[in-house]
Formats: C-alpha cells, sequence, structure tokens
C-alpha cells in the first residue's frame, strides 16, 4: 500500500524534537508499505515568500519538508495560507514522481488534516487523521475560519484518531467536530517500560517519573505536584515522584 503522511507536526533544523513520535510512527509503518511524508515548517530565517525544499529517503521511508519564509507578528491568517501553499508544494512533488495514493494519514487535524481533506476530495483518496493536540482542552473557541475548516475536515475523515477518550470528548462536546471516532492511543514498548518486582504489592513504594518539556499550559506540571502531595499526605512515604 502506498501511504501519505501529511504532518503538521515533524523534526526539523527548526524544532529537532518536534513530533518525533509521528517520525517513528511513520518509520514504523513503513516496515510494511510504502510511505511518503510531507511536512512544511515555518523558518524565520528565511525571507519571506521565500522556500526551501528537503527531500530525500531515509529509514525506509521518502521525507519531502518544505521550508518558508515567516517574519515576526505576521497574521495567523497569512501564515496559515502560507503553510497550506507549502504544503501543496511538497504533496505535488510527492505525487509528480510517486503516483496516486492508497491511504492518507493526516496528524493533527489543524492543518494537515485540512490539507489532507481537500486533497481527498480532490483525488478521492481515503483520509484518517490521528489528533494528538492539547488545544481542544482549553474553553475558548477555535477562531471562526479554522473551526469551519476543522469540522468540515473532520466529517470528511473515514476516521478521526485521537489518542484518548478524553481528547475526543473535547473535540465532540467542547468543539463541535463531528465525525466517526476511533480512540487509537499512543504506543508503548511493553517489554521495555513495564511495572518491577513489587509494584502493586501491599506498602510496596512506586517510584513515579515524569518526562516532558514542563510546559505549564499542556503538560499541568502543578496538577501532577498537587496530586502527588495528596497522595503522600494520604500515604506516607509510599510515593516519590523524578521529575
Amino acid at each position: 500500500m502506498k501511504i501519505l503522511f501529511l504532518s503538521a507536526w515533524w523534526p526539523s533544523r527548526v524544532h529537532p524534537r518536534h513530533g518525533n513520535f509521528v517520525e517513528k510512527h511513520a518509520r514504523l509503518v513503513a516496515r510494511r508499505h510504502e510511505v511518503t511524508v510531507v511536512a512544511v515548517q515555518e523558518d524565520y530565517d528565511l525571507p519571506v515568500g521565500e522556500r526551501e525544499i528537503l527531500d530525500r529517503r531515509r529509514d525506509g521511508f521518502r521525507e519531502i519538508l518544505v521550508y518558508f519564509g515567516r517574519r515576526p507578528g505576521q497574521g495567523q491568517v497569512s501564515v496559515f495560507w502560507r503553510r497550506f501553499g507549502a504544503y501543496r508544494v511538497g504533496v505535488n512533488l510527492a505525487k509528480a514522481s510517486g503516483g496516486r495514493f492508497n491511504l492518507i494519514h493526516a496528524n493533527i487535524l489543524i492543518d494537515a488534516g485540512v490539507l489532507g481533506a481537500w486533497y481527498s476530495l480532490v483525488t478521492a483518496t481515503p483520509l484518517v487523521i490521528s489528533e494528538h493536540s492539547s488545544r481542544y482542552s482549553r474553553k475558548d473557541p477555535l477562531p471562526a475560519p479554522r473551526r469551519w475548516l476543522a469540522r468540515w475536515a473532520s466529517q470528511r475523515a473515514a476516521y478521526v484518531m485521537p489518542v484518548s477518550k478524553y481528547l475526543q470528548r473535547e473535540m465532540e462536546e467542547g468543539h463541535g467536530l463531528r465525525g466517526k471516532y476511533r480512540v487509537v492511543s499512543n504506543s508503548v514498548d511493553c517489554d521495555r517500560f513495564r511495572p518491577g518486582k513489587g509494584v502493586g504489592r501491599e506498602n510496596a513504594p512506586l517510584r513515579l517519573l515524569h518526562v516532558s518539556d514542563f510546559t505549564e499550559e499542556t503538560k499541568n506540571i502543578s496538577g501532577l505536584l498537587e496530586g502527588v502531595r495528596l497522595v503522600c499526605h494520604r500515604t506516607p512515604n509510599r510515593v516519590t515522584l523524578h521529575i
């Protein structure tokens, strides 16, 4: 099967670790299928209106990364359309040399999912959308143009695949993003990450590990610390947290 990955998050020279889990997903799928990845990245070091394209094969898949120039303070509508234009350049390049795809897998509804819905419409190619963003847990609504596009894209997709039931509820009930949902959780290598001996036994201590970029808005570090404080108050000497 020939699969087109469209990703709003992808490692680049600007953000080396941004969306590295999508990169690992593409590498895994490429073991059995022919995968082409198209991603875009704004770059303040490039002049506005200029693009730079990285097109290479690695780890079993083809990567097309389109950089485009952006200036500080540029409006969101302008940036969105420049991103859309960069996506189209990448998709046209992939299509010109790779032919027709059997499946489009978009990562992040806004904006890769919107482009995926458009490409699905004009080529009659099935579309699935993976969603990871914590944006939907915020109570403020999406800006009107993005909200309309997101609703259209989610309804066009064969499946919208959030990583948790909580995220699905926030997307559907909080923002009116209707569609055919199927939760696909983030994967964990259970051979490498599993409870140690003695965990869960009565009075056995628990050692918790948290790894993230510590961004309060998305990782809720203060909520994590408050939860551990309450546990430690109720059951002293049972839990330690490593951050």
